[in-house]
């Protein structure tokens, strides 16, 4: 909640109060919230009123202007008096972990909250684990048990001698000479005695030559013609790579970033139930059938396309190099900024914003400035409504030059089209579809005019629930909040980015199938996309039957259908089978029957799954 315009001189005058939860293994998890008060004159709080207004909370105006050090607001002729004490929330954007490096910024102002051994990093330091490869279990598994044999042989013997010295050592026998009593003394040395008589059972020359035998089988691993590349050979890193590749009978595969380049350019669009094709950086108008060759240029642009691309530019997490360099924004409307994104899909959507006229220009003192054909327009940025894997959308709160407020939200079209109460719903479900069957990567944009009043009131309803500590509670809160804002939206279209197959995606698939390699791909994409992609790189051939086992509305449905496929299955066990299960049936089969899920798709040759969310990804490999 402190920005730049708190500065070196005003932090002795500062008293502060930071409450957090305790320390936790969560190391993307954080939250808290800060109270700040100054300790010195009315003037010195309205110079740190800049600091506490940007987050919307205090503010009585969409536009802060600056006068002779002083920040005066006015929202909608509601005014809000300086308080002596700020509180704000805190989150994992806030928080630095131990062993950071600071980039991007010559300094920050902080505080320590956790210290010790009861940091979030030291919580998951673990100690080293020792890793065993399947050989090296076979043979410490024969070991123990030649060492039980050893000892099993020791105990044996030294009880059989002491039976026969016993029972044949009798005083008759006047040249053994008189029988002297059992020590302990006695019984070690006997232990010992047999222990190096057998001792040889356990090969001790085993480790050396396995050790030896992966030396020599790691140069074949580089000297294997089938495995030659031109631009960087076959590499062994380790000595197990050789006997561990043979030990594979499931390879677990994300699409994107490893089916494919991970690299986003955006193809297509709906707007407002009108498809275009980007082509040059113009918008080009395609008809239904969306051919190519038929496609017309638009001479000028309606409100709904620049309201569109406005939102492209503005609803995102993307930062431009100079702000993230500390050097301020460029206003140059010429040039085209160079963007840092975490997400290459929202990097797509911006370059293809600006291509198209509507440049992103960066964020400055709460302020996101855009360049709609040249002509420079400034939008307040008042919440961010982070995307998460279960919302499945993200939105940004923004106020124009007219103090009016405006929500934009984009996200998957599972979880934005039941938000949406107007727009062209069937024309865009329609090129949403066209798009996925294409291969190509889709989000659906939306938008909401928001009251003043109406976005005083969910603003503290989010200000109360980001500063509760109480992990389940503030979830709760979120949520609601969340719904509160996302609600009653203007479908405004779709988008439709590509990422291409990597190289030699098909033939290594192939291979990997002919070695008895079962792959599954996770992925969060759409049924259609993924299956297009499925097809296109060969993981799903013409000829595999596939089982479906998605849009399914409850478990009852679910179990029905799973039960089909094992009896399908049973009749006919030397097809080939592919399951395609989106995330609504992992859980429901997670939930009622897991073993039947696993067995199923066990006996599949290729596994594609969609629409999951990373948690269900990890007990998707947990099975």
């Amino acid at each position: 909640p402190i920005d730049t315009d708190l500065n070196v001189d005003h932090l002795p005058h500062l008293k502060g109060t930071i409450t957090c939860e305790p320390p936790t293994v969560d190391l993307y998890g954080f939250h808290g919230n800060i109270s700040l008060s100054l300790t010195q004159g009315e003037g010195d709080m309205e110079a740190l009123n800049p600091v506490f207004v940007k987050d919307g909370y205090a503010m009585d105006t969409l536009h802060g202007d600056s006068c002779k050090g002083r920040h005066r607001v006015s929202f909608s002729k509601i005014h809000f008096l300086a308080q002596r004490e700020y509180t704000a929330p805190l989150n994992a954007t806030n928080l630095l972990l131990r062993g950071s490096r600071l980039r991007n910024t010559e300094f920050v102002f902080g505080c320590a909250v956790y210290t010790g051994k009861e940091t979030k990093l030291a919580l998951n330091s673990t100690l080293t684990i020792n890793k065993f490869s399947t050989i090296e279990k076979s043979v410490n598994r024969f070991l123990l048990f030649f060492v039980i044999l050893l000892m099993v042989e020791v105990l044996c013997s030294v009880f059989l001698t002491f039976c026969f010295e016993r029972r044949f050592g009798t005083p008759d026998k006047w040249y053994l000479g008189p029988m002297e009593r059992v020590t302990v003394k006695d019984v070690l040395n006997d232990i010992f005695v047999y222990f190096v008589l057998y001792y040889y059972i356990i090969p001790i020359s085993l480790y050396v030559t396995i050790e030896l035998q992966r030396f020599l089988g790691t140069f074949f691993f580089e000297w294997d013609l089938e495995m030659f590349c031109n631009e960087q050979s076959a590499i062994c890193n380790t000595s197990d790579l050789n006997e561990e590749l043979g030990q594979v009978q499931y390879l677990f595969s994300d699409k994107t970033g490893t089916l494919t380049e991970n690299d986003m350019k955006f193809r297509r669009c709906s707007i407002e139930g009108s498809m275009f094709v980007e082509t040059k950086g113009e918008l080009m108008l395609l008809p239904p059938s969306g051919v190519l060759p038929t496609q017309l240029p638009i001479s000028y642009w309606p409100p709904e396309v620049e309201q569109f691309l406005l939102a492209m530019a503005l609803c995102h997490c993307v930062q431009t190099r100079g702000e993230m360099s500390g050097q301020g924004i460029s206003h140059d409307t010429r040039k085209v900024p160079e963007y840092q994104a975490s997400s290459p899909d929202e990097k797509a959507l911006v370059l293809a914003a600006s291509r198209c006229g509507v440049v992103f220009l960066g964020t400055e003192g709460g302020y996101a400035s855009v360049s709609v054909r040249g002509q420079i327009k400034k939008f307040k940025k008042l919440q961010t409504l982070e995307f998460s894997s279960d919302r499945k959308r993200m939105s940004v709160v923004v106020s124009d030059s007219d103090d009016q407020v405006w929500l934009f939200c984009k996200g998957a079209e599972s979880s934005m089209m039941p938000l949406m109460v107007s727009g062209h719903r069937e024309e865009t479900i329609r090129h949403y579809t066209d798009f996925s069957l294409r291969g190509l990567r889709t989000l659906v944009l939306g938008l909401r005019k928001m009251d003043t009043g109406e976005y005083l009131r969910l603003a503290r309803a989010l200000r109360v629930a980001r500063s509760t500590i109480d992990v389940t509670a503030r979830e709760a809160r979120l949520s609601e909040v969340f719904n509160d804002f996302e609600t009653s939206l203007h479908l405004q279209g779709a988008t439709a980015v590509e990422d291409r197959l990597q190289e030699r995606v098909p033939e290594t698939l192939e291979l990997l199938r002919s070695a008895g390699i079962k792959v599954w791909v996770l992925t969060g994409d759409k049924v259609e996309t993924a299956l297009n992609i499925a097809y296109s790189c060969g993981h799903f051939k013409q000829g595999t039957r596939r089982l479906d086992l998605y849009d399914l509305t409850s478990e009852t449905e679910c179990l029905n259908t799973l039960q089909e496929f094992r009896c399908q299955m049973e009749e006919e066990s030397l097809a080939q089978y592919g399951l395609v299960v989106d995330g609504t049936a992992v859980r429901l089969a997670l939930l009622h029957d897991q073993g039947l899920l696993c067995q199923i798709a066990c006996n599949c040759t290729t596994v594609l799954c969609c629409r999951l969310s990373p948690k269900q990804k990890a007990e998707i490999v947990s099975l």
